[in-house]
């Protein structure tokens, strides 16, 4: 049916999902009219992010306050460089408008839900928080009991981020545990 155009069909992909398919059936592939999709501007993805967040509070009957915007705004730019604009950010609004039905949306929920997907604290927003060394040392060697080398690297990564140090060209920290099963890889 394709071949023959008798049936119309849309596919959504990554480059990375595309490629794979390219791969597996050139074929099949080359059945299909390839329009890529680039990162919109700043300006044009906040416009959007706006648009979605109307939506979001007419099917979810709750308010969105733009503050909380701003803030998932910040989260993005801060912690998730990485991900696309303005689709890292109308899945967090999605996931706040669904979970605060009927209610409002603010900062403090924002933050809530960063901590829960993240485990960071939010006292790490607050600019004239210091985090000391001993306090991040300490927490993290709670949960990563005798793995000295993890603690010490995953404490550094945290001062670095909360310093705002980090080369925003690159990714915050890339890491691979490995080890046998129950020494903490996954804590």
């Amino acid at each position: 049916y394709l071949e023959k155009r008798q049936l119309q069909v849309c596919i959504l992909a990554t480059p990375q999902e595309w490629k794979i398919i390219q791969e597996r059936d050139r074929r099949f592939s080359d059945l299909f009219q390839v329009m890529r999709m680039q990162e919109p501007e700043l300006e044009t993805a906040a416009k959007i992010i706006l648009q979605k967040r109307k939506v979001l509070e007419l099917e979810n009957e709750c308010k969105i306050t733009i503050q909380s915007v701003k803030q998932i705004l910040t989260i993005q730019r801060n912690y998730f460089k990485n991900q696309p604009l303005p689709g890292s950010v109308m899945k967090l609004l999605q996931q706040l408008a669904t979970k605060y039905k009927y209610n409002t949306v603010d900062v403090p929920e924002v933050r809530e839900e960063f901590k829960a997907f993240s485990g960071l604290e939010e006292r790490i927003f607050d600019p004239s928080f210091q985090i000391e060394e001993d306090e991040v040392h300490s927490k993290i060697a709670q949960e990563l009991v005798g793995q000295d080398m993890a603690v010490k690297t995953l404490s550094d990564v945290i001062h670095l981020i909360k310093a705002k140090l980090a080369d925003p060209s690159k990714p915050l920290s890339s890491f691979m545990f490995i080890g046998p099963t129950g020494v903490g890889k996954t804590q």
